[in-house]
C-alpha cells in the first residue's frame, strides 16, 4: 500500500520521538557500565533533540527534505557527548537521503534509515559494535528487508521499534565490558526510545508530559551571531498594515525590493511585513501610504551583533577567571573545565575562553562555536578534558567555516593541564596542537570517588558506597577506608618516571580528609613535587594527575 509522509507528519513523528525520550532519559542514564553518579547518555539525547526541535517549532512546512534538513541541522549543532553527537548524524544522513523529497513513501524511509546507519559510521574514527551505532544499522538492516508495499506506517515503525528492542538487548554479547556490568548500551536505548515514541504517535497513544526537569541556559545560538555577523543589512524591520483592499502580492513585490528577508503575509485588511534593510523609513513610509500601520519594531542589526558577541564574552569574565587574551591571527585556547578551581588553572595556563562541562554537564557543538567567537581569533584549539566531549568538539571542527580548529583530545582535566604546557600563541596551529598532544602522553589520571551500586567489574568487587578508584578510565580498587583505596592503586603503579603529582580536590572533599591524603602522598613519595589544588568538580572528591 502507497503511504506519503510529508512535511507535517515527519515533523509530528520527530516531535514525538524526542517526547518520549523526554520521559524515559532517566532510565537511559541509570545504564552506566561504571556504577559512579555521572550517567549522562539520556540527558544528553534529550538535549540534542531539544535543540533539534527549536530549528522547526515554528515552521508549519509540508516539505519534508526541509523539516528534515532543518532538525538535522539543529541536532548538530546542539550535539552533546558521544550518542547525542552520533545521534546527530543519524539524522544528518537521513535528511540528506531525503534532500529532493517534498514528501516520501515507507521504501524512500527505509532508504533513509540506512544513509543514517552508514553517516553515523562515518563519524566516529572507531565505531564500536554493541553501541548506539549497531542498533540504527541492525534497523537500517531490517528496514530494507519489509515489503512496503504490504505495510503501512504503523506497520512499519512497529517492526522497526520490534528489532531495535532486539539490538538493544544483544549488546552485552556484542560488548563485553556491558556483560560485564550488567547492562545494556545506553545510546541504542535512548534511540529505541525516539523510534518508540514515534509509533505512539501513528498509533494516537498519550504521551505524559516529562516528570523531571533538564536545566537549561538559554543562550544566543552561534547561528544567531553568524547570520547577524555576515547579515549586508543594518536594520531589522516588522510593522503590521491595517487598512482595507490591500494587496499582499502587490506589497510582497514592492517591500521585497528594499532589501532581503522578506516575509509578507496577510490578507486585504492586516499584512504583516519583515525585512532586512538599509534605510527603514523606506518600507515604513510606504506601509503608511496604505492604512494604519500597528507593532512598529526597528533593530540595529550590526549593534544587536556587537551586543551578543559582547554578552558571549562578559559571561567569560564574569565568571572571575584570569584569561588570555589573544590577537586576530594568534593561537586561542578553549578549556573544558568542570569546576571553578580547574577552570582558574586553565585560565592560568592560559586559556582564552572556558566552558562549564564535564560529567553530566557534556557542552554542545554550539557552546564550543560560541565561545570560539568570543576569542576574537579565528585560529582555535579545544581541549575537551572528558572522553564524552570528544565527538562534540571534532563535530564543531567539522561544521564550522568561521574558525579553524583543532582538538586536542585530552580525556582528563590533568591531561588537558599537562597539555597547556605546550602551547603557544604564536605559531602553525596544527604543529602547536601536536605540541600539546606531546605533553600529555604519559599522564596518568586516577579519579576518587564512591560506588552507587553493588557490581563486579575489571575484577574488582565492588559495593554501593565505598570507595571507588579509576585509573586511566579504569576500575583499579575499591575500599571502605579513603586511605586505603590511595595505598592499593599506587601498589599497582610506578611513579619513577613522574616528576609532578597534583590531587584536584572536588566540592565534596572535606579539608580533614584532604590534608590527610596530601601527607600521605608527599611522605610516599618525596621524588615528586605534590600539590593540593582545589578544582571544585563534581562526583569525584579527588582526581590525581601523575605527570
Amino acid at each position: 500500500m502507497t503511504m506519503m509522509i510529508d512535511g507535517i507528519l515527519l515533523k509530528e513523528l520527530l516531535n514525538a520521538g524526542k517526547r518520549w525520550l523526554e520521559v524515559n532519559y532517566p532510565t537511559v542514564d541509570q545504564l552506566n557500565v561504571f556504577p559512579v553518579p555521572d550517567g549522562d547518555t539520556g540527558k544528553n539525547m534529550v538535549l540534542t533533540l531539544r535543540n533539534a526541535y527549536k530549528a522547526i517549532a515554528e515552521n508549519s512546512s509540508a516539505n519534508a527534505a526541509q523539516i528534515a534538513r532543518l532538525f538535522s541541522q539543529g541536532a548538530v549543532m546542539g550535539s552533546r557527548g558521544n550518542s547525542g553527537t552520533i545521534l546527530s548524524q543519524i539524522l544528518v544522513g537521513f535528511a540528506e537521503a531525503l534532500h529532493d523529497r517534498s514528501s516520501f513513501e515507507l521504501h524512500e524511509m527505509a532508504n533513509a534509515f540506512s544513509q543514517a546507519a552508514h553517516k553515523a559510521y562515518q563519524g566516529v574514527q572507531n565505531p564500536v559494535e554493541g553501541t548506539i551505532l549497531t542498533v540504527i544499522k541492525s534497523v537500517a538492516d531490517h528496514a530494507q528487508t519489509i515489503d512496503t508495499k504490504q505495510l503501512n506506517l504503523e506497520g512499519f515503525l512497529s517492526e522497526l521499534v520490534t528489532v531495535s528492542k532486539q539490538a538493544v538487548e544483544r549488546t552485552p554479547e556484542q560488548l563485553p565490558i556491558l556483560k560485564e556490568a550488567g547492562v545494556v548500551d545506553s545510546g541504542g536505548t535512548g534511540l529505541m526510545y525516539v523510534l518508540e515514541g514515534m509509533l505512539k504517535a501513528v498509533r494516537g497513544e498519550d504521551i505524559p508530559e516529562q516528570t523531571i526537569e533538564i536545566d537549561e541556559t538559554e543562550q544566543p545560538s552561534f547561528a544567531d551571531l553568524q547570520a547577524l555577523a555576515n547579515e549586508q543589512y543594518n536594520y531589522d524591520v516588522q510593522f503590521i498594515i491595517q487598512g482595507s483592499g490591500l494587496s499582499v502580492e502587490r506589497i510582497k513585490a514592492d517591500i521585497e525590493q528594499m532589501g532581503d528577508s522578506g516575509v509578507i503575509v496577510g490578507d486585504d485588511t492586516l499584512v504583516k511585513v519583515h525585512i532586512h534593510v538599509d534605510d527603514p523609513s523606506q518600507p515604513i513610509g510606504y506601509g503608511v501610504q496604505l492604512g494604519t500601520l500597528d507593532d512598529v519594531v526597528i533593530e540595529n542589526m550590526q549593534l544587536q551583533y556587537q551586543r551578543l558577541l559582547a554578552a558571549q564574552q562578559a559571561y567569560q569574565k564574569a565568571q572571575g577567571l584570569t584569561l588570555r587574551e589573544v590577537d586576530a591571527g594568534q593561537i586561542a585556547v578553549i578549556a573544558v573545565a568542570a569546576g571553578h578551581g580547574m577552570a582558574q588553572i586553565l585560565g592560568d595556563s592560559g586559556a582564552a575562553a572556558i566552558i562549564e562541562g564535564g560529567q553530566t554537564n557534556n557542552p554542545s557543538v554550539d557552546d564550543i562555536l560560541r565561545a570560539a567567537a568570543s576569542t576574537g581569533t579565528d585560529k582555535i584549539i579545544v581541549l575537551p578534558n572528558n572522553k564524552n566531549i570528544i565527538l562534540a568538539a571534532q563535530q564543531a571542527a567539522r561544521y564550522t567555516t568561521e574558525f579553524e580548529i583543532e582538538v586536542v583530545d585530552s580525556v582528563s582535566f590533568p591531561q588537558g593541564a599537562s597539555a597547556m604546557l605546550g602551547y603557544n600563541a604564536n605559531g602553525d596551529l596544527a604543529t602547536i596542537a601536536d605540541d600539546m598532544r606531546d605533553f600529555m602522553t604519559d599522564v596518568t589520571t586516577i579519579e576518587i570517588t564512591n560506588a552507587i551500586r553493588n557490581v563486579e567489574l575489571g575484577g574488582a568487587a565492588v559495593k554501593d558506597g565505598q570507595w571507588l578508584a579509576l585509573v586511566d578510565g579504569k576500575i583499579s580498587a575499591a575500599e571502605d577506608n579513603l586511605m586505603s583505596i590511595l595505598a592499593t592503586v599506587f601498589a599497582t603503579l610506578s611513579t619513577d618516571d613522574y616528576e609532578v603529582l597534583d590531587i584536584y580536590t572536588g566540592e565534596d572533599a572535606s579539608a580533614q580528609d584532604a590534608a590527610e591524603v596530601m601527607a600521605w602522598c608527599a611522605q610516599q613519595f618525596d621524588h615528586l613535587d605534590v600539590r593540593l589544588l582545589a578544582g571544585s568538580q563534581p562526583h569525584y572528591p579527588y582526581i590525581i594527575g601523575l605527570i
